[in-house]
């Protein structure tokens, strides 16, 4: 952002680093919530990021993430919990590992669609940041529209 006098101010966000599929990602602090591990069990119709269902401490998690699900088998994932205000479901991101927090600044426009993008650390490291707002409401957006095709397909 450009200040009046010319100048630009670099604004950091307080992330928690992750690595997903061998990549150092960031996901943005204030979604992110307590790291869990449960089994997940391979949705084969649904959507891409749409990795499967699981169940932690008696309650339904969509499990999503940025790689393909590695496959049909039922496995046991590590993932981040998402604070998702207006989720009716728990919603979490599967990670391999937590790296620990790191303060990063973002491009605007640097997502695509589906909340993936980049961003600079503060010490100067180029990683993967995944917007998990932006890549809850494209889903919760494409799960509507698909069921509103259904309902409105000729039998």
């Amino acid at each position: 952002m450009m200040r009046a006098d010319g100048h630009y101010v670099i604004t950091y966000l307080d992330a928690l680093e992750c690595v997903i599929g061998g990549e150092p990602t960031a996901l943005a602090l204030d979604v992110a919530g307590q790291v869990v591990e449960y089994d997940v069990s391979p949705l084969p119709l649904a959507s891409d990021h749409v990795l499967g269902l699981g169940i932690h401490q008696g309650h339904l998690i969509v499990s999503l993430g940025i790689e393909p699900a590695p496959g049909p088998e039922r496995r046991r994932t590590t993932a981040v919990l998402l604070d998702l205000p207006g989720a009716k479901e728990a919603w979490a991101v599967e990670v391999t590992r937590v790296v620990g927090f790191v303060r990063v600044h973002r491009e605007d426009g640097s997502e695509t669609a589906s909340g993936v993008g980049s961003v600079t650390t503060e010490d100067g490291r180029r990683i993967r940041w995944l917007d998990a707002r932006q890549m809850f409401g494209a889903l919760a957006t494409a799960g509507r529209h698909s069921a509103a095709s259904v309902r409105g397909a000729p039998r």
